[in-house]
């Protein structure tokens, strides 16, 4: 168990439901729906890979650590992916929105990794 991606996963998990709770709320009548769109995709994928965290940080990991890269993965694909998109509808600053696909290749490495670690 690694309690780093644990704690980490539950941290994204809790933002994920405000930052949803702020969106619902606060800002829904300040941007038009299609940017509300792009905020909740930003948040649901903050949610997913807060559970992936989660679930990672509870699998079993070699004494040498070797297989943390992909919750490296998941954490920083978290905060480029989904804080792009976020900042990027409450900033409005549209070249934020370049970063978003670094963290999408983020949780794709990630993906592969955690699936590669149920290997061994």
């Amino acid at each position: 168990m690694n309690t780093f991606f644990l704690r980490l996963g539950i941290v994204y998990a809790f933002l994920s439901v405000c930052l949803g709770a702020f969106g619902a709320h606060a800002i829904k009548a300040m941007v038009t729906a299609e940017r509300l769109d792009v905020y909740e995709t930003g948040v649901l994928y903050l949610m997913i890979h807060g559970f992936a965290l989660i679930a990672f940080g509870l699998f079993k990991q070699d004494k040498r650590g070797i297989r943390n890269w992909p919750g490296w993965c998941f954490g920083i694909g978290s905060l480029i992916f989904s804080g792009s998109l976020i900042f990027l509808v409450l900033l409005d600053i549209p070249k934020l929105g370049m970063l978003t696909p670094v963290g999408g290749v983020l949780f794709l490495n990630g993906w592969f990794g955690f699936f590669r670690a149920t290997y061994s």
